[in-house]
């Protein structure tokens, strides 16, 4: 089993309370691994509350429209997704505005896989998310996961961009701010 490469993948919560927005806390979810014949995800193993509150996410259940982050169900999420790249293959969109699809073992697969991530929930560098990962943390220690978040073009996957480049993207794109 040659690893080609690993993804730290991060939960950035944003929540619409009923008096505005208010940012939410920043999770470290666990990592991807792609080798040469298979992809999967390796959620942390946390002691953290990390939305098991039963309380907890009731409350923010009717204060806010997205519940706090469950790593159990962000595991089942991302094997899902993760099956389906792995059989179906990822679609993305080339220099041309063309819809192509990347099938694993092709070798824009790897770069189609990590912009979906980015895109989808977020990637931190490695040195932080082997960090998260050994330490069995999965609640961002201050602005550290925000801080070292890897952005890329999610309709050119092959574009590492600035924080600042990937927002006005967004405004551009899509008229939203992210």
């Amino acid at each position: 089993m040659n690893v080609l490469t690993t993804f730290h993948i991060v939960s950035y919560a944003k929540y619409q309370y009923l008096n505005g927005d208010q940012k939410g806390d920043d999770y470290y979810i666990g990592k991807v691994i792609v080798t040469n014949n298979d992809i999967k995800f390796i959620p942390v193993k946390t002691y953290e509350n990390v939305g098991v509150g039963s309380l907890k996410r009731i409350i923010q259940g009717f204060t806010s429209s997205k519940p706090r982050l469950n790593i159990n169900e962000e595991t089942e999420f991302l094997e899902k997704k993760l099956s389906e790249f792995l059989s179906k293959g990822i679609r993305i969109q080339d220099s041309e505005g063309k819809y192509l699809i990347v099938k694993f073992g092709e070798e824009n697969f790897i770069p189609a896989l990590r912009s979906y991530l980015s895109e989808s929930r977020g990637i931190v560098s490695s040195g932080v998310g082997d960090k998260y990962f050994q330490s069995g943390w999965a609640k961002t220690r201050e602005n550290e996961l925000e801080n070292n978040r890897e952005y890329y073009n999610f309709e050119y996957p092959f574009q590492k961009m600035t924080a600042k480049e990937y927002s006005q993207h967004f405004v551009q794109k899509l008229g939203i701010t992210k």
